[in-house]
């Protein structure tokens, strides 16, 4: 599964601009919602992943040609494989999930994702954001779990007394953080930017 995920951010080495079409995070954010909806039909999934339904009839080549996805005329499961393999991006990632707008980063449209014991690999949050604006964010904050705490590299040790906020409660409730766990937080024009953006950004950290 490992040697799978590799082939699939093989694709971002090949962005050289802004705007990328079909990338690794398109990829991935199409097993997770096909897994979420057990079946789903091209259109919707062209909405879900903010593409073109020509460009999502390509990721959906592209994940049938790895054994992922099955498509058909009655829409798009995963296969047997494509389980396997969802489940094994679970252990690495938790979300992305909206969530409300909050001051604790910009954009209209805000979510949230967990990426598993990789906190030391975080320097200051600037690789991370700028690979989600890449995606169409308008920014992102990443903090590492230590302590019991969220943090900010170079910055605050404990963000939910520096920076009050309802929204550390429901980050998690909704992501269970565990020491030395990175928590992203992206916000974009649309919901499906800042998934993208939060996939995106934490994919740096693999």
């Amino acid at each position: 599964m490992s040697g799978l995920l590799r082939s699939l951010l093989e694709l971002d080495k090949k962005i050289q601009g802004p705007s990328p079409t079909f990338t690794a995070a398109h990829l991935l954010l199409a097993i997770l919602t096909i897994y979420e909806r057990s079946q789903i039909g091209r259109k919707e999934l062209s909405k879900e992943l903010g593409l073109g339904e020509g460009a999502t009839r390509t990721v959906l080549k592209k994940l049938a040609e790895l054994g992922i996805v099955d498509t058909s005329a009655s829409g798009n499961k995963l296969t047997s494989k494509g389980n396997r393999f969802y489940k094994f991006l679970r252990e690495i990632f938790r979300g992305p999930f909206e969530i409300p707008p909050t001051s604790i980063t910009i954009g209209k449209c805000q979510a949230t994702i967990l990426f598993k014991n990789c906190g030391s690999r975080v320097k200051d949050g600037i690789a991370q954001r700028d690979r989600a604006i890449i995606f169409g964010a308008d920014g992102a904050t990443t903090y590492v779990y230590i302590g019991s705490k969220f943090t900010v590299p170079s910055g605050s040790r404990d963000c939910e007394k520096d920076y009050p906020n309802d929204i550390w409660s429901l980050i998690r409730d909704k992501l269970q953080p565990q020491e030395n766990d990175v928590v992203i937080v992206c916000g974009a024009s649309t919901t499906v930017n800042a998934k993208l953006g939060c996939i995106a950004a934490g994919l740096t950290l693999i």
